[in-house]
């Protein structure tokens, strides 16, 4: 696990930073209480309105590591196990995914973000969901859709998102 550590993030220990390495954006570590407190918050003050920002937050992200993985990881299947083991580096789970030349479909038997809220009655993965719109956003380009179609916070075993591009 530490050589994946050190494959995504750069650490600075003296100065108590760390940064990926791609983008080099520095990143922070939060604790599951801290984000599940954070989520509970943001759905009390914003209601339904807390699934845009999540989702917008998460597509910036996501287009933001894809736009900066591009020299490196050209290829699609590279890309894609690249990302996946950034996932589970930054603790958010395994990541399963099949490409197809219009699309993807990813699933995650532990995905922390689905554990990390209050459970639902639909999906609930709106920061995931928006960091796999914006990386099909620049992969694909746009006309990318993403679904969840399966959420592990509304009961489901597993959380699946199928990615699709209308092709012209």
């Amino acid at each position: 696990m530490a050589q994946i550590l050190e494959l995504h993030y750069r650490f600075e220990n003296q100065r108590g930073e760390i940064y990926h390495r791609l983008t080099n954006q520095r990143e922070i570590m939060m604790n599951t209480n801290s984000w599940f407190a954070m989520m509970r918050e943001l759905r009390r003050r914003f209601t339904t309105g807390m699934d845009t920002i999540l989702f917008n937050a998460g597509e910036a992200f996501g287009s933001d590591i894809v736009e900066n993985s591009t020299k490196e990881y050209a290829n699609m299947q590279e890309r894609a196990h690249f990302l996946a083991q950034f996932a589970s580096a930054s603790g958010w789970g395994h990541f399963d995914y099949k490409i197809f030349p219009d699309g993807a479909i990813i699933t995650s038997p532990n995905n922390a973000f689905a554990d990390l809220v209050e459970k639902s009655s639909t999906p609930s993965c709106f920061f995931l969901k928006g960091i796999f719109q914006g990386i099909y956003n620049v992969i694909l380009g746009e006309g990318t859709t993403v679904n969840e179609t399966m959420c592990r916070s509304s009961g489901d075993p597993i959380c699946q998102f199928e990615i699709k591009h209308k092709l012209h």
